[in-house]
């Protein structure tokens, strides 16, 4: 018989599971989350950035990882490729991986066949 544990969040949502390894785990990544998001505030405020972890998030919102499909011929087949690309980080973006010492580009781009 499999008991419901309960897990209230600081931003008001109640989250069920189902066991208690489901809600280990959930419990673990938001403290994990929650330090990475500590660290990050952190490491902006010793260098004079003193925005909200919400305005911050919502800077980088606009920066994004994009998947593009395509059919390309390949021994006379017909293959579906993806490529994974960034898009162009705006200046707030830069200037906020800067302080955070990341590339500003953050991920290569990627082509590989959908079918492999």
């Amino acid at each position: 018989m499999s008991k419901t544990t309960l897990i209230s969040v600081s931003y008001n949502a109640i989250i069920f599971h189902q066991n208690e390894k489901s809600a280990n785990a959930h419990l673990f990544i938001s403290v994990l989350a929650y330090h990475i998001l500590h660290s990050i505030e952190y490491k902006l405020q010793q260098h004079g950035e003193n925005r909200c972890w919400a305005s911050i998030r919502e800077s980088l919102s606009t920066h994004q990882r994009l998947t593009i499909e395509h059919n390309v011929k390949k021994n006379n087949k017909i293959v579906r490729q993806h490529m994974r690309v960034c898009s162009q980080p705006e200046p707030d973006h830069k200037n906020i991986y800067r302080l955070l010492g990341l590339k500003v580009i953050p991920l290569p781009r990627n082509l590989y066949d959908a079918n492999a």
